[in-house]
């Protein structure tokens, strides 16, 4: 009796250990899950460095934020390097406008909050240098304008298509190489085209008074994006003084 009880006793035991094991082993991997989903802390020692490994992020359609932690990490610590405090500041706008078409993309659903929030940080940076001298400007006043029409708010997307276009003598040209992220190949323009040309045309998109649209009929988001993308690739092989 006591040799069968004692076995009964190891087997509860090495059942209870086993059980153990596994609840161990799940919990391991839960946490390793979410610390890969955690933004890696970012490790940079100076502006160009920061703003380099925030860039690498940003260019390799990383959303987990390691790009947004750097960006900030250059506006936070290096006010005084103007050159990659402006480079940060426009690209962690761009940066969450990006994140929320890869999230559209990978998941069916783009994060409202995360375009909202683009547009609060594009604001940001026009309030910052729209009197003074920016070659981003131009850029930041049209993606900021594509925001709010993603958004649904087209009177204020067409105030920013002619913000952008009254900041021509400031900043005459934008430089579009998607209009907005795609993963399509054929979606790329990578071409400078003119501040005022494109605002003006983009304006009549908004506003509807253009030959692509019905009377009365607005275009939507996708088609106005498509419109906007053939004209700027249509400017390529134009030649402006």
């Amino acid at each position: 009796m006591w040799e069968c009880s004692a076995n009964r006793k190891w087997a509860q035991n090495r059942r209870h250990f086993i059980l153990a094991l596994l609840s161990g082993l799940i919990l391991l991997s839960a946490e390793q899950s979410q610390a890969q989903k955690r933004p890696a802390s970012p490790k940079c020692a100076t502006a160009p460095q920061c703003l380099a490994k925030g860039m690498f992020y940003y260019n390799n359609d990383d959303i987990n934020d390691n790009a947004s932690q750097h960006f900030n990490l250059v506006i936070s610590r290096y006010q005084r390097s103007s050159k990659e405090l402006e480079q940060a500041r426009y690209y962690l706008a761009s940066y969450y406008q990006r994140k929320y078409y890869i999230q559209k993309y990978r998941l069916g659903q783009g994060d409202r909050k995360v375009l909202e929030l683009s547009a609060v940080k594009y604001g940001e940076f026009i309030n910052a240098y729209r009197n003074g001298s920016s070659q981003l400007l131009a850029e930041a006043f049209f993606n900021q304008a594509l925001a709010y029409l993603q958004l649904g708010d087209s009177k204020r997307a067409y105030d920013e298509m002619y913000n952008m276009r009254e900041a021509k003598g400031r900043d005459g040209s934008v430089y579009i190489y998607e209009v907005v992220w795609s993963p399509r190949p054929e979606d790329v323009v990578d071409s400078y085209v003119p501040t005022e040309y494109l605002g003006s045309f983009a304006m009549g998109l908004v506003s509807g008074n253009t030959s692509t649209q019905q009377v009365g009929v607005p275009n939507s988001f996708e088609q106005n994006v498509l419109a906007i993308r053939r004209w700027c690739q249509s400017q390529k092989s134009r030649s402006y003084k």
